[in-house]
Protein backbone atom coordinates (compact mmCIF):
# COMPACT_ATOMS: atom_id res chain seq x y z
CA UNK A 1 0.00 0.00 0.00
CA UNK A 2 1.18 3.72 -0.90
CA UNK A 3 2.23 5.77 2.04
CA UNK A 4 -0.79 7.96 2.91
CA UNK A 5 1.56 11.29 2.53
CA UNK A 6 3.02 10.03 -0.95
CA UNK A 7 -0.45 9.59 -2.51
CA UNK A 8 -1.61 12.83 -1.29
CA UNK A 9 1.90 14.84 -2.62
CA UNK A 10 1.34 12.44 -5.88
CA UNK A 11 -2.80 14.13 -6.62
CA UNK A 12 -1.11 17.44 -5.75
CA UNK A 13 1.83 17.19 -8.22
CA UNK A 14 -0.77 15.73 -10.99
CA UNK A 15 -3.11 18.22 -10.54
CA UNK A 16 -0.60 21.32 -10.56
CA UNK A 17 1.13 20.05 -13.38
CA UNK A 18 -1.92 19.55 -15.01
CA UNK A 19 -2.65 23.23 -14.60
CA UNK A 20 0.67 24.31 -15.36
CA UNK A 21 1.53 26.06 -12.71
CA UNK A 22 5.22 26.09 -11.12
CA UNK A 23 6.53 24.88 -6.81
CA UNK A 24 7.19 28.55 -6.78
CA UNK A 25 4.14 30.33 -7.92
CA UNK A 26 2.05 27.52 -5.41
CA UNK A 27 4.32 28.02 -2.35
CA UNK A 28 4.39 31.81 -2.67
CA UNK A 29 0.33 31.84 -3.25
CA UNK A 30 -0.02 29.44 -0.35
CA UNK A 31 2.51 31.21 1.92
CA UNK A 32 4.94 28.12 2.19
CA UNK A 33 8.42 27.50 1.44
CA UNK A 34 9.16 25.86 -2.19
CA UNK A 35 11.62 22.95 -0.07
CA UNK A 36 8.12 22.34 1.73
CA UNK A 37 5.94 22.04 -0.65
CA UNK A 38 8.19 20.14 -2.86
CA UNK A 39 8.27 17.36 0.25
CA UNK A 40 5.03 17.33 0.14
CA UNK A 41 4.50 16.60 -3.34
CA UNK A 42 7.54 13.93 -3.07
CA UNK A 43 5.43 12.17 0.06
CA UNK A 44 8.32 13.18 2.68
CA UNK A 45 5.94 15.76 4.72
CA UNK A 46 2.75 15.69 5.91
CA UNK A 47 0.63 19.33 5.01
CA UNK A 48 -0.99 20.88 7.70
CA UNK A 49 -4.45 20.99 7.09
CA UNK A 50 -4.71 24.82 6.67
CA UNK A 51 -1.63 24.12 4.14
CA UNK A 52 -3.62 21.62 2.34
CA UNK A 53 -6.89 23.89 2.23
CA UNK A 54 -4.92 26.78 1.06
CA UNK A 55 -2.88 24.62 -1.87
CA UNK A 56 -6.50 23.22 -2.83
CA UNK A 57 -7.85 26.36 -3.03
CA UNK A 58 -4.93 27.67 -5.35
CA UNK A 59 -5.55 24.01 -7.65
CA UNK A 60 -8.83 24.89 -8.08
CA UNK A 61 -9.70 21.51 -6.08
CA UNK A 62 -11.28 20.32 -2.60
CA UNK A 63 -9.03 19.81 -0.22
CA UNK A 64 -10.59 16.16 0.24
CA UNK A 65 -9.64 15.41 -4.16
CA UNK A 66 -6.01 14.58 -2.40
CA UNK A 67 -7.22 12.46 0.08
CA UNK A 68 -7.58 9.65 -2.36
CA UNK A 69 -5.21 6.98 -2.67
CA UNK A 70 -4.16 4.91 -5.96
CA UNK A 71 -6.14 1.18 -6.13
CA UNK A 72 -8.13 2.26 -2.86
CA UNK A 73 -10.31 4.55 -4.34
CA UNK A 74 -14.36 3.05 -4.50
CA UNK A 75 -15.04 2.02 -7.61
CA UNK A 76 -18.61 2.13 -6.97
CA UNK A 77 -20.42 5.88 -7.10
CA UNK A 78 -22.96 4.79 -3.96
CA UNK A 79 -20.92 3.21 -1.07
CA UNK A 80 -17.75 2.49 0.10
CA UNK A 81 -16.27 -0.36 1.88
CA UNK A 82 -14.70 0.03 5.39
CA UNK A 83 -11.48 -2.09 4.07
CA UNK A 84 -11.21 0.46 0.95
CA UNK A 85 -10.80 3.60 3.12
CA UNK A 86 -7.50 5.00 3.00
CA UNK A 87 -6.06 6.99 6.19
CA UNK A 88 -4.64 10.53 5.12
CA UNK A 89 -2.26 11.61 8.31
CA UNK A 90 -2.17 15.39 8.47
CA UNK A 91 0.20 17.46 10.12
CA UNK A 92 -0.09 18.02 14.12
CA UNK A 93 -1.41 14.05 14.52
CA UNK A 94 -4.96 14.57 12.91
CA UNK A 95 -6.07 11.36 10.27
CA UNK A 96 -9.02 11.90 7.79
CA UNK A 97 -10.28 9.12 6.63
CA UNK A 98 -12.74 10.00 3.27
CA UNK A 99 -16.14 7.91 4.00
CA UNK A 100 -17.81 9.01 1.17
CA UNK A 101 -17.36 7.92 -2.72
CA UNK A 102 -14.14 9.58 -4.33
CA UNK A 103 -15.63 11.45 -7.02
CA UNK A 104 -16.70 14.93 -8.35
CA UNK A 105 -19.90 14.84 -5.64
CA UNK A 106 -19.45 18.38 -3.56
CA UNK A 107 -20.30 16.49 -0.79
CA UNK A 108 -17.40 14.97 1.35
CA UNK A 109 -18.12 12.97 4.52
CA UNK A 110 -14.52 12.10 6.82
CA UNK A 111 -13.88 10.35 10.02
CA UNK A 112 -11.46 12.71 11.57
CA UNK A 113 -9.30 11.67 14.80
CA UNK A 114 -7.70 13.45 16.62
CA UNK A 115 -4.71 12.77 18.77
CA UNK A 116 -3.80 14.22 21.88
CA UNK A 117 -2.88 17.96 21.84
CA UNK A 118 -3.35 17.76 18.28
CA UNK A 119 -4.63 20.60 16.44
CA UNK A 120 -5.01 22.61 12.67
CA UNK A 121 -2.73 25.28 14.00
CA UNK A 122 -2.53 28.33 15.65
CA UNK A 123 -4.11 30.51 12.57
CA UNK A 124 -7.30 30.15 11.57
CA UNK A 125 -8.43 29.43 8.02
CA UNK A 126 -11.42 29.77 5.21
CA UNK A 127 -12.37 27.99 2.07
CA UNK A 128 -15.58 27.63 0.49
CA UNK A 129 -18.39 25.57 1.71
CA UNK A 130 -20.17 24.51 4.23
CA UNK A 131 -18.75 21.96 7.04
CA UNK A 132 -21.07 20.19 9.66
CA UNK A 133 -19.90 17.38 12.00
CA UNK A 134 -20.90 15.05 14.94
CA UNK A 135 -18.27 14.76 17.75
CA UNK A 136 -18.05 10.65 18.61
CA UNK A 137 -15.71 10.48 21.08
CA UNK A 138 -13.61 12.39 23.36
CA UNK A 139 -14.09 16.76 23.04
CA UNK A 140 -12.71 18.84 20.52
CA UNK A 141 -12.46 22.93 21.04
CA UNK A 142 -13.79 24.65 17.76
CA UNK A 143 -13.14 27.72 16.85
CA UNK A 144 -14.78 29.57 14.49
CA UNK A 145 -14.38 33.89 14.18
CA UNK A 146 -13.88 34.51 17.56
CA UNK A 147 -15.89 32.27 19.40
CA UNK A 148 -14.39 29.09 20.97
CA UNK A 149 -16.59 25.93 21.60
CA UNK A 150 -15.99 22.77 23.77
CA UNK A 151 -17.93 20.09 21.94
CA UNK A 152 -17.95 16.73 23.61
CA UNK A 153 -19.63 13.56 22.60
CA UNK A 154 -22.67 13.84 21.36
CA UNK A 155 -22.46 17.41 20.10
CA UNK A 156 -22.93 18.37 16.20
CA UNK A 157 -21.98 22.18 14.68
CA UNK A 158 -22.25 23.41 11.16
CA UNK A 159 -20.71 26.66 9.95
CA UNK A 160 -19.93 28.79 6.63
CA UNK A 161 -16.62 27.08 5.56
CA UNK A 162 -15.58 30.34 4.49
CA UNK A 163 -16.07 31.96 8.61
CA UNK A 164 -12.13 31.82 9.70
CA UNK A 165 -12.08 28.62 11.92
CA UNK A 166 -9.16 26.36 13.25
CA UNK A 167 -10.10 23.07 15.88
CA UNK A 168 -8.36 20.91 18.18
CA UNK A 169 -8.58 18.27 20.56
CA UNK A 170 -9.24 19.22 23.91
CA UNK A 171 -8.87 15.49 25.59
CA UNK A 172 -6.19 14.02 26.71
CA UNK A 173 -6.98 11.01 24.75
CA UNK A 174 -8.10 10.32 21.30
CA UNK A 175 -11.17 12.05 19.82
CA UNK A 176 -13.24 11.26 17.04
CA UNK A 177 -15.49 13.35 14.50
CA UNK A 178 -17.66 12.81 11.86
CA UNK A 179 -17.21 15.75 9.69
CA UNK A 180 -18.80 17.12 6.41
CA UNK A 181 -17.66 18.99 3.86
CA UNK A 182 -20.06 20.09 1.42
CA UNK A 183 -18.17 22.49 -1.17
CA UNK A 184 -20.77 25.43 -2.53
CA UNK A 185 -20.13 28.71 -3.84
CA UNK A 186 -19.31 31.14 -1.30
CA UNK A 187 -22.06 33.17 0.01
CA UNK A 188 -24.33 29.76 0.68
CA UNK A 189 -25.54 28.99 4.45
CA UNK A 190 -24.09 30.45 7.44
Amino acid sequence: MENPDGAVGRHLRQRRKALELSLQRIADQAGISVGHLSQIERGLSSPSVRDLIRIAEILQASPGDFLDQSGMASPDPIMVRRTRRPPVMLKNGITKRLLTPQDEAPLKMFMVTLAPDSTTGDDLYTHEGVEAGLVLEGRITLVVEDRDMLLEAGDSFRFASSRPHRFMNAHDGESRVLWVNCAMPAGGPA
